[in-house]
This record gives C-alpha cells, sequence and structure tokens, in this order.
C-alpha cells in the first residue's frame, strides 16, 4: 500500500468525488488508472484485463508493463468508459470535456485508510466486477485483519513509526493505511493518535459481515462496543492494564456483555 503523504494531518476530503454512476450491470470495459494505487486495486479486485491504460509508475510494475503509459490529457484518446484520477481535474478542464463526450466519464481515486477503500469498492468496485466479486475482495482484505485486531487488543502496544520513503524522508502522516495497520496489528502510531477502541471495533464489525455467516451477527456488535469502552474505563481509572485477565474474569458488566454476546450470537447462528 502506498503513503498518504507527510505526517501533517490533512484536510478531511472524500475518498472518492465522481461524476454520478451508472447503474450498468456489465460495468466499465475500457478502464484507465492514473495512479499505482487505482491499478493496483483494479488488478486486486479481478478486473485487470479491462485496463487499458496506466500512468507512467504504474506501467513500471511487472503485471502492468505491457500496458500502454498515458497522462491525464491523452486518456481519452483510448476510450476508455472511467478514468481513474488521483486528483479531479478543474471544472471545464479540456480532457474532461472530451472524455465526457465520449460517454466516459472519471472519478478520484484517492483513498487515504483501510475504511475508504472498503467504501470505494462497495461502490465503484461492485459497479465494474458485480457486488459478489467486490465482497470477495472486501473480505479477502479484512478477515485476517480484524482476526488481528481482536488478537492484538488488550496487550502492551509498540510505538511505531512508519518511513514510506527515504529520499526526500517521508513518514506515513495522519489516517493512512500504515497508521492503520499499525494499530490494528498492536502498535500506537507516532504520527496519528491512538485508536485502539475504533479499530478493535471496526475490525470485528467488519468480521462479522465477512466471515460467511448472518449479516444478522451485526446485532452483537453493541455489546463488543460496551466491553471495548468498559475495559479502558477499568484500565485508565484503575491502571489494571497489564490484567487484562482479571478484568474479564472478575468486572460483573463485562461478564453480563459477554453473556449477552454469546446469548445473541447463539440465537442467530441457531435462527438463520
Amino acid at each position: 500500500m502506498l503513503a498518504c503523504g507527510p505526517a501533517a494531518d490533512r484536510e478531511p476530503r472524500s475518498p472518492a468525488r465522481e461524476l454520478p454512476l451508472r447503474a450498468e450491470a456489465s460495468g466499465p470495459r475500457r478502464i484507465v488508472a492514473l495512479s499505482p494505487q487505482a491499478s493496483r486495486w483494479v488488478v486486486a479486485i479481478g478486473a485487470g484485463r479491462r485496463l487499458v491504460g496506466v500512468d507512467a509508475a504504474s506501467s513500471r510494475l511487472p503485471a502492468l508493463a505491457e500496458i500502454p503509459a498515458v497522462q491525464w490529457e491523452e486518456a481519452a484518446d483510448l476510450g476508455p468508459d472511467l478514468v481513474l484520477v488521483p486528483v479531479p481535474p478543474p471544472a471545464g478542464d479540456p480532457a474532461a470535456e472530451r472524455l465526457h463526450a465520449q460517454g466516459g466519464r472519471w472519478i478520484e481515486f484517492a483513498p487515504h485508510s483501510l475504511e475508504d477503500v472498503f467504501d470505494l469498492t462497495r461502490r465503484v468496485g461492485a459497479e465494474i466486477v458485480g457486488a459478489a466479486e467486490a465482497l470477495r475482495f472486501e473480505t479477502q482484505v479484512a478477515r485476517p485483519l480484524a482476526l488481528i485486531g481482536g488478537s492484538s487488543f488488550g496487550r502492551a502496544r509498540p510505538r511505531v513509526l512508519a518511513v514510506t520513503a527515504l529520499d526526500p524522508l517521508a513518514l506515513a502522516g495522519g489516517h493512512s493505511f500504515e497508521t492503520d495497520l499499525i494499530e490494528i496489528a498492536g502498535g500506537s502510531s507516532l504520527t496519528h493518535g491512538g485508536s485502539e477502541p475504533r479499530l478493535t471495533v471496526i475490525a470485528y464489525a467488519i468480521y462479522t459481515v465477512t466471515a460467511g455467516h448472518s449479516r444478522a451477527l451485526l446485532a452483537t456488535v453493541p455489546f463488543v462496543v460496551f466491553g471495548v469502552f468498559r475495559y479502558l474505563l477499568l484500565m485508565h481509572r484503575y491502571d489494571i492494564g497489564e490484567e487484562p485477565e482479571q478484568v474479564l474474569l472478575k468486572d460483573v458488566p463485562i461478564l453480563l456483555a459477554v453473556a449477552g454476546w454469546i446469548v445473541t450470537a447463539a440465537a442467530i447462528l441457531t435462527l438463520t
């Protein structure tokens, strides 16, 4: 995965500012991807054969070496249905108007976190390869992260600094892929404040919808949310973070949350 730039926080931005998507069953057949992030994503969701053009950096990837390298101004020459761009063109841009006149459109592809990637996959990926293939990709990425996130909860968290480039020096900054992965794996990113509760809950929520069981398991998420924040309250108030087993075995509210989770999950798995 690629870095999202220097450690300084960026202004909030939409992961995909775009022209309206068309509801076509077959999806775009000719795609131009103008960033390595976009090119790798298209290949990963199973649409690599639809790429008719990529940016110069992507063309240096072995799997994409035979695909023509183009710039934004040349993309329309390839007759694409869809162009994925890292930065949206300005209003009245001649290349954008030409693309639109040919029946194509552009989408800003600039995810800065795992959540952004999943959102793009559900909306744009499902149009390109269908909902089933998009869900396959999301499951392939999310399931191991969910398992890792669950296993790392409650442990000591080493402080990690992610360097994404040496010349010039660049750090994974703010809310990015690297900081998400560090925190899911049980670390604490020096360039982004700790988000253990958020990432633990997100990892579990992802697991409930990708584990192959009923999506009704989402009903168990409130028990996990309560348990996580109850544990953090006890850890900060009574400094018992080094003995999580004592919390789990002796705290009545957490025991009730665990019991509620077990009963709810068992009922859902039995009835669905």
